[in-house]
């Protein structure tokens, strides 16, 4: 067994839950664990899974993945966003795109002007879930209406298996929307499965800080007077007009319809430096910008768009037929966009790139210290140099995020969120102890920890 196999993957904790594994195999299954995170079931009669196809196990990186679909003469390449044709900033100025979705509109957009054009007949993507068992899953969606009940953004776990099961050998045409390691994974599976490749003809991908386990949305609802066990749905971004955009709210819904809205600033847990209910995976991911997509799309967390309430995509376009329909609608009217450079692209996901890139090296480095297996990463220790007091910051952090999972578990069993507030308030207290220039946000958090208790 190669030591890169997704037996070690999973027994290490560095399976992110996507469900390429399980894909076309019956008698596996992905399984929701106690922390509400997502990973594979096999049985013992099964033979050994697909290493191939696993993101975090495959031999085939993003840089290899990239080049072969991407390098044309018309085409740059970056390493910190890999390949790309144009780089942009910009909204969708007609039709209420932008008012229904999380940022700019531009997901949404794209998604209807390839149906619009004839390129697809549905999308595979994230929505409300059709179970009692989760809030929100990967599912098929064949119409625009169809398509616009479930937009916006959903921060909690998923996986694109049975989604997959139900277009294999449709004779249909679909786009895909994911996060960089689930897009890098459908990839992986295209490469496999000659029903999935004749399928899926678009790939959009969706800027990625981390993932979150169900404990993240439990967490939001909770503060607001929604246990976890009457939480049926969340809207996790819900724009407040006359503000910056990254002063949204969060909207909860229990079981009895009534529903409580509050600011992200005033709920705990929405700091996503500190990286609550974070799994494994997500600190051994390099890939920022899913470099497999044809478009990735992401909020403009920049000074020029910030101000703006209703939200500004950032936006890496590395297929000329969605390129086109850019510069296409932009001449009539329908976008507002403007040219970025790659150093502006990165300065919108800054805090992102450190520490999935540099942050990364440190815990390479950790790892390898310690003599514990962890996936092949493309970055390395001596890309960076990094001060011992940023490797604590980097380390302490990877520490709260483990320990929030099992602090949330045991205050749920306890029927107590003052619990997990107690158990977690130390740890954060030394994170921003040993991260200075975060003093104000000690301060802030206390003040919301205290409205809370």
């Amino acid at each position: 067994m190669s030591s890169d196999s997704i037996s070690n993957v999973v027994g290490g904790g560095y399976c992110v839950g996507c469900g390429a594994c399980v894909y076309n195999k019956p008698d596996a299954k992905m399984t929701k664990d106690d922390y509400g995170l997502l990973k594979p079931l096999f049985k013992e009669s099964d033979s050994r899974p697909n290493d191939s196809v696993c993101p975090f196990s495959s031999d085939i990186n993003e840089d290899a993945l990239g080049k072969s679909f991407y390098s044309e003469s018309n085409t740059y390449y970056e390493k910190r966003i890999g390949y790309y044709q144009n780089l942009y900033a910009g909204h969708v100025a007609t039709d209420g795109f932008r008012e229904r979705g999380s940022s700019g509109g531009m997901v949404s957009w794209i998604v209807e002007e390839l149906f619009h054009k004839g390129f697809i007949d549905g999308v595979i993507h994230v929505g409300n879930s059709s179970t009692g068992n989760e809030i929100f899953s990967y599912k098929v969606s064949h119409s625009i209406s169809e398509m616009r009940e479930n937009a916006k953004s959903k921060y909690y776990p998923t996986s694109f298996d049975q989604a997959l099961e139900h277009i294999k050998n449709s004779n249909k045409k679909y786009a895909f929307v994911g996060i960089p390691c689930y897009i890098k994974a459908a990839r992986l599976l295209c490469l496999e499965h000659a029903e999935l490749n004749d399928s899926i003809k678009f790939f959009i991908g969706i800027f990625c800080g981390h993932l979150k386990s169900a404990a993240f949305a439990e967490l939001l609802g909770w503060q607001q007077g929604v246990s976890p066990t009457n939480l049926v749905d969340i809207d996790f971004r819900v724009k407040t007009l006359g503000v910056d955009a990254s002063n949204y709210s969060i909207k909860a819904q229990a079981k009895n319809k009534l529903s409580a809205t509050a600011k992200n600033s005033e709920l705990y847990g929405t700091d996503w430096g500190l990286g609550l209910f974070k799994p494994k995976a997500c600190e051994w991911c390099d890939d920022i910008s899913a470099e497999t997509a044809d478009i990735v799309l992401g909020d403009a967390w920049l000074p020029e768009y910030t101000s703006d309430s209703m939200g500004t995509n950032v936006i890496i376009v590395r297929n000329s037929i969605i390129g086109k329909m850019i510069t296409d609608a932009e001449s009539a009217g329908k976008l507002t966009i403007d040219p970025l450079t790659v150093d502006k692209i990165i300065q919108s996901q800054a805090a992102n790139y450190r520490h999935r890139q540099e942050g990364l090296s440190v815990r390479i480095e950790d790892a390898n210290s310690k003599g514990i297996w962890h996936p092949r990463k493309r970055v390395n220790p001596e890309d960076y140099s990094v001060s011992t007091e940023r490797k604590k910051i980097y380390l302490h952090r990877m520490l709260i995020s483990e320990k929030s999972h099992e602090y949330f578990l045991q205050a749920k069993k306890k029927n107590s969120i003052l619990y997990f507030i107690l158990r977690i308030l130390p740890l954060e207290l030394k994170y921003y102890h040993l991260n200075k220039n975060l003093i104000k946000r000690t301060i802030k958090t206390s003040l919301i920890k205290l409205k809370i208790l």
